[in-house]
C-alpha cells in the first residue's frame, strides 16, 4: 500500500504493477482511480511538453481537422443546450486548448471564446493562424489568474495529464460563472475497445513487460485492472464514471450529466479511423483480417454497451455546487 494518498479522493492506494522505468501503477480502493507514482515534477513536464501538442498541420491536414472540429462542436452546443442550458451566444474558456481548432470552432458557432495553454508552441500557432478570432493566454490554467468567469469550461482531455488533481479542479470551479457548466473529458478506464485493438493492448503491456517472457504475467495484470490511457509522464491517471465524480464534487462541482463515446462514432474528439485495407505484401492479409476484427468487435459493443459504456472517451458535465470564491 502506498503512504501516497488517493490523488482524487483521499483514498488509499494499492500497488498494482512496476512500469518499465521508474513509474509503477496504483489503484484506489475506494474510488477505482488508477494512478501512476511517483509523480513527475513541474520541471520534468515543463520539458515534457515543451512543444508537445505543437507539429504544424499541412494545409490540407489543418482543413480536414477543422471542419470536422466544426461539425463536432455543432453536436457539443447541443449539448451544451440539452444537457447545459446554455444557449448561443455565450462565453467559452478553451482549458488546455492546443492549437486552437476547438476555441476557433466555438467562436464561428458565436460563442466569445479565450484560449489558454501551457504548451508555446502551440499558443503561438493558433495566434498566428486563427488571429483575432478568440483570445489566447499562454500559462498554466490551473495557476493563471483568470480575469473573468465563463459560461462554459470545456476541458477537453486534460485532466489525466495533471499531477494535481484537486487544484486543477478547484480552478476550474473558480472559472465558471454562477449557473454555468464546465465540461470535462478524459480517456475512459473501462474503455473495452481495446480488446479489439492489438496495437492499443501490446502498448499497455509492454509498459510493464521488461522482456517477452514477462508478457504473460503483464497480462495477467492487465485482465484484473487495466491500466487503460495511463501512460506516464504523459497521461498520469486512468478515471472511471465512479472516480471522476468523485473527484468533482470533492472540489464543489455536481455532476448533472455522464455518457462515454466510442473511438470510431467519438464527437467530443475526431472519430478514430486507422484502418488501412490496401494489400501490398503477405504482412497486409494480416492486418486486413484485424481490420475485420476490430469493426466486428466495436458494433459488438456498439450493441452491448449502447450508453457508451466501455467506449474509449468519457464525458462528464458538471455545474458549481456552490458559488465559486
Amino acid at each position: 500500500m502506498s503512504l501516497t494518498p488517493c490523488p482524487a479522493c483521499d483514498g488509499p492506494l494499492v500497488l498494482m504493477v512496476r512500469c518499465v522505468g521508474r513509474y509503477a501503477y496504483y489503484r484506489c480502493t475506494d474510488c477505482s482511480l488508477v494512478t501512476s507514482l511517483p509523480m513527475p515534477s513541474s520541471e520534468e513536464l515543463q520539458a515534457f511538453y515543451d512543444g508537445f501538442l505543437f507539429g504544424a498541420p499541412d494545409p490540407r491536414e489543418h482543413e480536414l481537422n477543422q471542419l470536422g472540429i466544426q461539425r463536432n462542436v455543432r453536436k457539443i452546443l447541443q449539448d451544451c443546450r440539452e444537457r447545459g442550458g446554455l444557449v448561443v451566444p455565450f462565453s467559452v474558456l478553451d482549458w488546455g486548448g492546443g492549437v486552437g481548432y476547438y476555441a476557433n470552432a466555438f467562436a464561428k458557432a458565436g460563442c466569445r471564446c479565450t484560449l489558454i495553454d501551457i504548451d508555446a508552441k502551440a499558443c503561438q500557432y493558433a495566434r498566428e493562424t486563427f488571429a483575432g478570432a478568440f483570445e489566447v493566454i499562454n500559462a498554466d490554467p490551473a495557476r493563471h489568474p483568470l480575469a473573468e468567469q465563463y459560461d462554459l469550461v470545456f476541458c477537453n482531455q486534460v485532466i489525466e495529464h495533471c499531477p494535481d488533481l484537486v487544484g486543477l479542479v478547484d480552478a476550474i470551479r473558480r472559472a465558471v460563472r454562477p449557473g454555468g457548466i464546465a465540461i470535462i473529458t478524459t480517456p475512459n478506464q473501462q474503455c473495452k475497445e481495446w480488446l479489439f485493438r492489438p496495437q492499443w493492448f501490446s502498448y499497455y503491456l509492454r509498459r510493464v513487460a521488461r522482456s517477452t517472457w514477462q508478457l504473460p504475467m503483464a497480462l495477467a495484470h492487465f485482465l484484473r485492472t487495466p491500466w487503460v490511457c495511463c501512460d506516464p509522464p504523459r497521461h498520469l491517471h486512468a478515471f472511471n464514471r465512479k472516480s471522476l465524480a468523485r473527484l468533482l464534487d470533492r472540489s464543489g462541482l455536481t455532476v448533472i450529466a455522464s455518457f462515454g463515446q466510442f473511438s470510431d462514432s467519438q464527437y467530443y474528439g475526431l472519430p478514430i479511423h486507422d484502418f488501412d485495407w490496401k494489400i501490398r505484401r503477405l504482412r497486409s492479409i494480416l492486418r486486413v483480417g484485424l481490420n475485420v476484427v476490430n469493426l466486428g468487435g466495436m458494433r459488438m459493443l456498439h450493441l452491448l454497451s449502447p450508453g457508451g459504456a466501455w467506449g474509449d472517451n468519457l464525458i462528464v458535465f458538471a455545474r458549481p455546487a456552490r458559488q465559486p470564491g
